[in-house]
């Protein structure tokens, strides 16, 4: 492995969790404006491309910059394999908890083959505003329906014991 370390790598090193600083609007306007150069170069193709932040905020692995191929085909095994084991066809209907900045909705949305393309309902469901937004915008509101949640996330909340919560359902549910 090389000593040698990335820009990327040394921010990760740097700022532990690099989504939060997707919120500090100097760095969003850092981010985003990497992307510049390839805007001009394929102006189309970032039509469909949410900005760089959210881009990070969702995951594209450990590139801050330069991710957008890790963005667009990042779905597309879990298509894959939910197509052709049959769970979901071209008209299903389908809920993403969690659904970010539209990552696996992008491949339903641009996606089409000689049997056809995806025509059925995908509805996306996400706590940050911002993101919902940008979907609701970008995505068709025929096929394409995203929600924000108000709910919070016990699963991130170190205080809340999920094993607990289940045992003390469990128990309610077998009294009934």
């Amino acid at each position: 492995m090389s000593n040698h370390l990335s820009f990327d790598r040394l921010i990760r090193k740097t700022f532990p969790s690099v989504s939060k600083l997707t919120f500090n609007p100097l760095f969003k306007l850092l981010v985003d404006a990497s992307d510049l150069p390839w805007k001009i170069v394929y102006p189309a193709y970032y039509r469909v491309l949410p900005p760089n932040h959210m881009r990070i905020r969702v995951g594209v692995g450990n590139d801050l910059f330069n991710n957008q191929l890790k963005y667009l085909v990042g779905a597309q095994y879990l298509w894959m394999e939910l197509f052709s084991q049959r769970l979901i066809d071209f008209n299903s209907t389908m809920v993403d908890i969690g659904s970010g900045c539209g990552k696996a909705a992008h491949v339903l949305r641009d996606f089409s083959s000689p049997g056809g393309r995806f025509n059925g309902v995908y509805i996306g469901v996400d706590i940050d505003k911002e993101m919902v937004a940008w979907c609701n915008s970008h995505f068709d509101s025929k096929r394409f329906r995203f929600w924000l949640s108000t709910d919070g996330s016990k699963s991130y909340d170190k205080r809340w014991k999920p094993m607990n919560h289940i045992a003390s359902r469990s128990r309610t549910a077998l009294q009934i």
